[in-house]
């Protein structure tokens, strides 16, 4: 399987922090908002889409750069 690059964000608010919930079959579990980069896509605009996509925002947010980079291989996708 080809890795596949992510992008996620840490939003903030009068001192919470946003994550998603997501299912699955028998498991639940809470991310940061994100998801893939599409090929040809920027990091920034991948982002973005993803916020739309998944929380409604639609509006160019600041992207402040990058926390963290991971690299990590999930055995069941």
């Amino acid at each position: 399987m080809e890795p596949r690059i992510r992008v996620s964000a840490i939003l903030r608010w009068r001192g919470r922090m946003l994550l998603c919930r997501h299912e699955k079959p028998g498991r639940e579990y809470w991310l940061l908002p994100g998801g893939g980069v599409n090929s040809g896509e920027s990091l920034v605009d991948a982002l973005h889409r993803e916020l739309a996509e998944e929380i409604g925002i639609d509006d160019d947010i600041p992207v402040e750069g990058p926390v963290a980079i991971v690299d990590s291989i999930s055995p069941v996708r």
